[in-house]
């Protein structure tokens, strides 16, 4: 087909074989009108849409589009009427567009003579750049965040929202009291235990002591010995045997000096024995055990677990679940 003939239908593109029908086009180049070289256009169009190197065929849509503007702009004579007189980068862009693709009026009238690959590069900075087609939908990284909490009461695991309040303060065991628990807290003898030996103090109890806990009728029998922090636990007992009724305990500092001596009560018959909270000296009453499955503690250790899981379509780095965390808490009414 002669492509410059008044009867001209569909204008191909035939660069790169692409061979998409563009647009129809009822009118060619003539010695007396300034026509548009189609080729050149798509090709100068294309290098404005999407640069040199074109992956995809998104250009020939904004280029289709704009093909009937530019026509008039050519068969006008390159006249920019589209542009404020003073917009300098408009000007330039339409007379590199008139060199690039408009035949020059009085031509020779063959609206096909340039080669598409003879059109100079353009500005890039005049293109009439369209706006680009919406990028597929990204994946999304959406995080689910949980936190486990739970202890451990009478060899049964039980979350911390489950954890009984511990309501029986007088130390009550059917057959003997096998666990003690307590906090050090510093604290000299208190006036609810009278100076008749029950507690002494020789000196300030320090912030790290000594201690030493063993029967008060057998000294010689010692169910604990070591260092201590202030607000620190001791554990004394034996799951194959009874504690005695009576304790004795010594408070010193680490050279060996002693600060304090008292007399703990560890009767478990429910009466006026131990009480949970009660001080003893330097020493706070905050459990005790009858067996293994009768525990009453005033502060329950825990373990905190937390997890984090990605539950979206994208990946994300850091997820899982970190370390348990171990924590006290307190639990008795009179805490």
């Amino acid at each position: 087909m002669n492509e410059g003939e008044n009867n001209q239908n569909n204008i191909i593109i035939g660069e790169n074989n692409w061979n998409h029908a563009i647009i129809q086009d009822a009118q060619g180049g003539s010695p007396e009108t300034c026509g548009i070289d189609d080729d050149a256009f798509y090709t100068f169009c294309k290098e404005q849409v999407c640069g040199i190197d074109c992956k995809d065929d998104e250009w020939i849509d904004v280029c289709t589009d704009d093909y009937q503007y530019f026509k008039v702009f050519c068969d006008s004579g390159c006249d920019p009427e589209g542009c404020d007189p003073e917009d300098e980068e408009c000007l330039a862009f339409h007379s590199e567009a008139c060199a690039a693709f408009c035949n020059p009026c009085g031509g020779s009238g063959d609206t096909h003579a340039r080669s598409p690959t003879s059109s100079p590069t353009a500005s890039p900075t005049s293109s009439p750049t369209a706006s680009p087609t919406p990028s597929p939908t990204a994946a999304q990284c959406m995080l689910d965040t949980s936190l486990h909490c739970a202890a451990f009461i009478n060899n049964e695991l039980t979350a911390c929202e489950a954890i009984p309040e511990e309501t029986d303060m007088d130390c009550n065991c059917p057959e003997c009291v096998r666990e003690l628990q307590f906090k050090y807290t510093g604290l000299a003898c208190s006036p609810d235990l009278p100076g008749d030996g029950l507690c002494t103090d020789s000196g300030p109890n320090p912030f790290i002591a000594g201690y030493r806990i063993t029967s008060f009728i057998d000294p010689s029998q010692v169910f604990a010995t070591g260092q201590v922090q202030q607000n620190d636990f001791i554990t004394i007992g034996q799951w194959s045997g009874c504690l005695p009724d009576e304790l004795a305990v010594t408070i010193s500092v680490p050279t060996g000096a002693v600060t304090q001596t008292f007399q703990i009560d560890s009767t478990c018959n429910g009466g006026s024995g131990l009480l949970l909270n009660q001080n003893y000296g330097a020493f706070e009453s905050v459990g005790y055990s009858c067996s293994e499955t009768d525990t009453h503690n005033c502060f329950q250790e825990f373990f905190v677990g937390e997890s984090v899981c990605n539950t979206g379509s994208g990946s994300v780095s850091g997820a899982g679940a970190p370390a348990p965390r171990r924590g006290v808490a307190a639990i008795s009414s009179l805490v």
